[in-house]
C-alpha cells in the first residue's frame, strides 16, 4: 500500500483572516506566511446573514443550504412553532467524504464542524472530540473503539468542564486561554499520530479553538471593546494572538508530517470580530413594525439586566442563559401562532425573521403572494429606517430575502428574511419614526461573533503559487478535493477549482430547478 497521504485538508473553525494577515506580516505566523508566498490562495466570503454551521455544511456537501437543509444549529418547526436542535439525520445531501469512501478511497475525518458520523467509513472519523460546542454527550467515532483509544492516549476535552469549575472571571479567562493553547497542541499531536499511519487518500482535521477564543475572549483582544479588561491584558497578553500563534505551529507540524508530496489545503472561515448584535431587540421591533404593539422594554427592565450582568459571574451566566433560552423558546412558541412575523434563533451576526405563512405554517395567517410580498416590504422598509443611537449610524444596511440566497426543496424550516447588523459599535438604544426610541442593552456572554471573511490556502507539487482568480465558491472546494483523487461528486453545484485540480464538466445538479439569476450572482451560500 502507498504510505503517502495524497490530500490533506486542515480547517480552522472561525479564525479571522484579517488577524492572520496582521500577525503573518509581523512574523508571528511563519507557516501561514510560507503558504501565502509559496502556494495558491484566495479570499472568500460568506453571504450576508448566513452563519458558521451553514458554511461548513455547504462546504461538505457542495450544494446550497436549500438542498442540504441546514441553515443554523436550531431550526424552526412549522408544526410546533418551536426551534429545536438540527439533527444529523436531517441532512438531505451527502457529505463528500462518504462519497469518497464508497469510491474506495481511504479517508480520515477529525471534528468536522457539524459533521455527522459516517458508519462503515473506509477509514476513521472522530465527531465532537475537541470541537466547538459539542452536540453529543460524548465523542462519537468510527470505528466505535477509536474514541476510547484516542481518549486513553490524549485525554478528554478540557473544554467540556471549564465553565463549571471556575467562578473568578480573570482566573477563568486565563485557564480558558491556556487550555485552548494546550488543546491546539494536542490536536496537532493526535493528527500527526494518525497521519503517520500512512496510506490516506484524504486526511481532514479541523481546529475548533479559534471559534471558542473568538466568542469568549474578543474583549480581551480588542482595546476598543466596551468590556475590554486592560488589567487582564497587561498581566496575560492577547489570548486570541496566543491561540493563533499556536495554530500556526500546529499547522506547520502537520504539514511536515504529511510531507511535501501531499497536496495540502488550509481553510478558515467565517472569521471573528466584535459581537455587536441586535438580535435581542428584533422580536420587539417586529411587534411594533407589524402590529403596532407597545415596546416591552423600560427602565426597570434595563436596570435588572445591567445588575444581572454586573453581579452574576460570566462563568455562571452562560449556563443560566442556556437554560433561560430553552425556557424562552418554549414560552414563545404559542405566542407566535397569532403573529404575522416573529424572530427565530440565528447567529448573532444577523437577525432572522419568519413570516407566519398560510399553507406552510400550521397556524399561518399571511396569505402567499401579494400579502406576503407586501409584509416583507413593510418589514424591510421599517428596519432600514432605524438608527443605532450608540453609533449615530443606520442599524442595518440591507435586509436579505432567504429565497434570493438559497434554492431547493428544503426551505420550509428556514427564515424568510435575514437582517445583517451593522457592527460599528454596540446596539442597545435605537430610534425610528415608527418605533420611537427603544432601549435594551445586550446581556449575552459572547463578546465576539462571526464576520463574513474566509481564506483558502493550498500547496502541492502541481499547484501554481499566486492568487486564485476568480475566487472559488464554497461549493467548489469538495469537488476540488475529490477531483484530486480522480472522483467526480454526483449531484453537486460546485466544480473543481482551476489551478488546484483537474477541471471537469459541471455535474448535473440534483435539483430540477435552477437558481435565479439574482441567487447565482450572490454566489452559492455558505
Amino acid at each position: 500500500m502507498d504510505r503517502l497521504t495524497k490530500v490533506l485538508f486542515i480547517g480552522l473553525d472561525s479564525a479571522e483572516p484579517e488577524l492572520i494577515r496582521q500577525w503573518m506580516e509581523e512574523g508571528l505566523m511563519p507557516t501561514f506566511r510560507s503558504l501565502h508566498e509559496r502556494g495558491a490562495w484566495s479570499d472568500m466570503s460568506n453571504p450576508p446573514g448566513l452563519g458558521n454551521s451553514t458554511l461548513w455544511s455547504t462546504l461538505a456537501t457542495a450544494v446550497n443550504p436549500g438542498v442540504h437543509s441546514h441553515y443554523f444549529g436550531y431550526h424552526f418547526r412549522p408544526d410546533s412553532y418551536r426551534a429545536t436542535l438540527f439533527r444529523d439525520d436531517e441532512f438531505a445531501a451527502q457529505h463528500f467524504w462518504s462519497t469518497l469512501s464508497r469510491a474506495g478511497k481511504r479517508v480520515a475525518v477529525f471534528d468536522w464542524v457539524w459533521g455527522p458520523l459516517c458508519r462503515d467509513l473506509n477509514g476513521i472519523q472522530l465527531v465532537d472530540y475537541m470541537a466547538h460546542a459539542p452536540r453529543h454527550r460524548q465523542t462519537l467515532s468510527w470505528p466505535p473503539e477509536l474514541a476510547a483509544e484516542v481518549t486513553a492516549r490524549y485525554g478528554s476535552d478540557p473544554m467540556r468542564q471549564w465553565r463549571r469549575d471556575v467562578t473568578d472571571a480573570q482566573r477563568a479567562h486565563k485557564i480558558l486561554r491556556d487550555q485552548l493553547v494546550e488543546r491546539t497542541a494536542t490536536k496537532a499531536e493526535l493528527t500527526c499520530h494518525y497521519l503517520e499511519q500512512g496510506g490516506w487518500d484524504l486526511f481532514i482535521t479541523v481546529f475548533g479553538e479559534p471559534h471558542d477564543v473568538g466568542h469568549e475572549q474578543w474583549h480581551l483582544h480588542d482595546p476598543s471593546h466596551p468590556l475590554h479588561d486592560a488589567d487582564w491584558a497587561r498581566k496575560f497578553g492577547d489570548p486570541i494572538k496566543d491561540v493563533y500563534i499556536e495554530l500556526d505551529k500546529a499547522i506547520g507540524r502537520i504539514l511536515d508530517c504529511a510531507g511535501p508530496e501531499a497536496t495540502a489545503f488550509v481553510f478558515t472561515g467565517p472569521g471573528t470580530g466584535p459581537n455587536y448584535t441586535g438580535n435581542h431587540l428584533l422580536d420587539e421591533i417586529l411587534r411594533r413594525l407589524v402590529n403596532g404593539a407597545p415596546f416591552a422594554g423600560g427602565s426597570s427592565r434595563e436596570a435588572l439586566r445591567a445588575a444581572y450582568r454586573r453581579l452574576v459571574p460570566a462563568a455562571f451566566r452562560s449556563r443560566l442563559e442556556t437554560v433561560a433560552g430553552r425556557w424562552s423558546e418554549s414560552m414563545s412558541a404559542s405566542g407566535r401562532h397569532g403573529r404575522k412575523a416573529f424572530a427565530v434563533p440565528n447567529n448573532d451576526n444577523s437577525g432572522a425573521i419568519r413570516i407566519n405563512l398560510a399553507g406552510r405554517d400550521s397556524h399561518g395567517i399571511v396569505q402567499p403572494g401579494a400579502e406576503y410580498e407586501a409584509l416583507c416590504e413593510e418589514i424591510t422598509n421599517g428596519l432600514l429606517e432605524i438608527d443605532n443611537l450608540e453609533t449615530g449610524k443606520p442599524l442595518v444596511e440591507q435586509v436579505v430575502r432567504v429565497a434570493d440566497l438559497c434554492h431547493g426543496h428544503r426551505l420550509d424550516g428556514f427564515p424568510d428574511l435575514l437582517v445583517p447588523w451593522r457592527r460599528d459599535g454596540p446596539i442597545g438604544t435605537i430610534r425610528s419614526p415608527k418605533l420611537g426610541e427603544l432601549s435594551q442593552p445586550y446581556s449575552g456572554w459572547r463578546t465576539g461573533d462571526h464576520t463574513r471573511n474566509c481564506l483558502l490556502l493550498a500547496r502541492g507539487p502541481a499547484i501554481r503559487p499566486g492568487r486564485l482568480d476568480p475566487a472559488p465558491r464554497v461549493t467548489d472546494l469538495a469537488p476540488t478535493l475529490a477531483a484530486l483523487l480522480g472522483v467526480t461528486l454526483p449531484d453537486v453545484e460546485g466544480i473543481p477549482v482551476a489551478g488546484l485540480a483537474p477541471n471537469r464538466a459541471r455535474p448535473v445538479a440534483a435539483e430540477a430547478g435552477r437558481p435565479s439569476q439574482r441567487a447565482r450572482r450572490s454566489e452559492v451560500p455558505a
